[in-house]
């Protein structure tokens, strides 16, 4: 009879194995799903003797005990949490994470996690699972304003408190969302190379004096020619910088016109144009002149050249007589010997109040000046503050009425920008009030500029011989690196990144982290209970879930547009499949066995 019931357990233990290699096979194509193996174990063994220790005295070893096995159990079905293979799907809310972790879903009250990455977006901008449930993370701090239609970005600033578990929520991206328009940023320290509008490249050293520069003293904006810059420690002289103190006003500037508009006649010698954006998202086309002014005669940087600069609003508006898209008095924003505090000050007391410098490079072409206006509070050069105006068909750049940034105001409003030509030389105050219009009073020893901006090297220009004189042709190459402001967007697409970051983009090409998937990891994977759905839960021995973001802390990284295949190994699990059919069989023939030995006992008494 013991026969018999060992091997009816063989038949059970065998049967179980099969359900767990044909659930295996079932879902070879289910994403995420991760395969289960059967151990076994042998039931408690029936003792037919008990072991005896050998008597020495009496001449008797010992005796082994006698036990009779009673079959086997089932002793654990374990899932595998081995690694699936990464699928790509081109779809964008699709993602895989390969290394440790979970997703995270709300299913009503339930918290839930999961390996199946196959998310959608539903009607309310819900980032749900196949089965609708909610999917987890942190969302970003962003200001914004609802109506029937949109859902609008006012304010993004990118804030993702990873770190506060508390604040992990359902993930909504509205299909609707836009990003409202953004100014091109006024920021007057030199050392942030994130705001305003960043300059990069060279001005030759070797670039000859301008020919028509002497047109910028007869329109007023150098007096007494180049700048003559001085040695470290050493005070500058009253005047030496150009532009006086009170210099010529950009209201003065702007009225020039005909023979006295200098910029009609004047070639620039470097010339960049870029895009910057006002505080109700329109775009002007701002191009900035560098004009070699002459030379210096003294130390510390011998025969370097000057530059003066000039920005241009140069925005074609149809029909206006300003906006003509091409640079002149008229259109001008600011530059070396212009001094804009009559239209800046009264509004943004803030801003320096001097006419804006000369650019000038150290003896290593780094920045001495970066052509900036003199604020006598600071111990640095400023960035040089322009300003647009937010009406383009205005009579001039900067409108008929004072400076004025809130719109809906009723007067025009403009937009403060700045210009960051790189990081200058350090000066600081000598005297009661600063009388060279442009910049400090002392230079700093030993404080040089640093080349994270304009240089001012030798260009490698070409030589040529005209006319019997050897002529050297400049090689002036500035751009404009980048600048902050954008337009208004409305969403185009969104990417999952390797840290589980959800990237919107915009129609203005601006991309913004809207938000972060929220990973959960556990100290024993094998722990959770399997619910269905391709999800899991806690139990009593899996311990509690971890929090934490993709590519940190131990968690696996994350992969966008792609799945995690299901682990199942066919090759695997036919043959697994062949060894317990065959188990099977045999437990199968031992029942038989068994039977027959019980006939034939039957039959003895017969």
């Amino acid at each position: 009879m013991g026969s018999m019931y060992a091997a009816i357990s063989g038949l059970q233990a065998s049967s179980r194995w099969l359900d767990v290699i044909s659930n295996n096979v079932s879902n070879s194509q289910t994403v995420g799903f991760k395969s289960a193996r059967v151990t076994f174990s042998d039931l408690v063994s029936q003792g037919l003797s008990s072991a005896s220790a050998g008597d020495a005295g009496s001449n008797l070893g010992g005796v082994d005990p006698n036990q009779l096995g009673l079959g086997v159990t089932v002793q654990s079905i374990q899932n595998i949490f081995t690694q699936g293979a990464i699928e790509t799907t081109g779809n964008a809310t699709d993602v895989a994470i390969t290394g440790n972790g979970f997703f995270t879903v709300k299913s009503g009250s339930q918290t839930l996690y999961t390996r199946a990455g196959n998310f959608t977006l539903d009607s309310n901008g819900n980032l749900v699972t196949a089965n609708g449930g909610l999917v987890q993370g942190w969302s970003s701090t962003l200001q914004r304003t609802n109506d029937a239609n949109t859902t609008r970005i006012t304010a993004a600033d990118n804030t993702l408190d990873t770190g506060d578990v508390s604040k992990i929520g359902s993930i909504t991206i509205p299909s609707n969302l836009e990003l409202a328009p953004q100014a091109t940023s006024a920021d007057l320290n030199v050392s942030d190379k994130n705001k305003g509008v960043i300059f990069g490249g060279n001005l030759d050293e070797a670039t000859p004096a301008n020919a028509n520069a002497a047109l910028l003293n007869t329109a007023g904006l150098l007096t007494g020619g180049a700048s003559q810059p001085v040695a470290a420690g050493a005070s500058v002289a009253a005047n030496s910088n150009p532009a006086v103190a009170g210099a010529t006003t950009i209201a003065a500037v702007n009225a020039l016109a005909g023979a006295n508009d200098p910029f009609q006649t004047i070639k620039p010698d470097a010339v960049t144009t870029n895009t910057v954006y006002d505080s109700v998202g329109q775009p002007h086309t701002i191009t900035t002149w560098f004009i070699q002014v002459g030379q210096t005669n003294s130390t510390p940087v011998a025969n370097a050249p000057q530059w003066a600069w000039y920005s241009f609003d140069t925005t074609t508006v149809s029909g206006s007589a300003v906006f003509t898209g091409t640079p002149s008095a008229a259109n001008c924003l600011g530059g070396t010997g212009i001094n804009t505090s009559a239209e800046y000050a009264a509004t943004d007391p803030n801003l320096p109040t001097s006419a804006f410098g000369l650019i000038s490079f150290n003896a290593d072409g780094s920045l001495q000046t970066n052509g900036g206006c003199d604020n006598l509070a600071n111990t640095v050069q400023n960035n040089p503050v322009l300003m647009i105006n937010n009406e383009l068909g205005s009579a001039s750049p900067l409108g008929a009425g004072t400076f004025n940034p809130v719109l809906g105001s009723g007067a025009v409003g403009n937009t403060e920008f700045t210009l960051n030509f790189g990081t200058p030389d350090t000066f600081v105050v000598a005297g009661a009030s600063n009388t060279n219009g442009g910049f400090g009073e002392n230079i700093v020893a030993g404080d040089n500029g640093l080349r994270d901006g304009l240089t001012g090297d030798y260009g490698n220009g070409t030589t040529s011989v005209v006319g019997g004189v050897s002529t050297y042709t400049p090689n002036d190459s500035v751009t404009v690196e980048k600048q902050d402001g954008y337009s208004e967007g409305v969403l185009t697409s969104i990417a999952v990144d390797q840290t589980g970051k959800i990237n919107a983009t915009f129609s203005n090409n601006q991309t913004i982290a809207v938000a972060q998937l929220a990973l959960a990891s556990f100290n024993n994977d094998g722990g959770l209970n399997s619910v269905g759905s391709n999800y899991y839960q806690t139990s009593a021995n899996s311990g509690l879930a971890v929090y934490g973001t993709a590519g940190s802390n131990g968690f696996g990284t994350t992969t966008g547009g792609a799945l995690e295949a299901s682990n199942v190994d066919l090759t695997v699990e036919l043959t697994n499949m062949v060894v317990a059919q065959r188990m099977f069989e045999s437990n199968a023939r031992m029942v038989t066995t068994a039977d027959s030995v019980m006939s034939d006992l039957v039959n003895l008494g017969r």
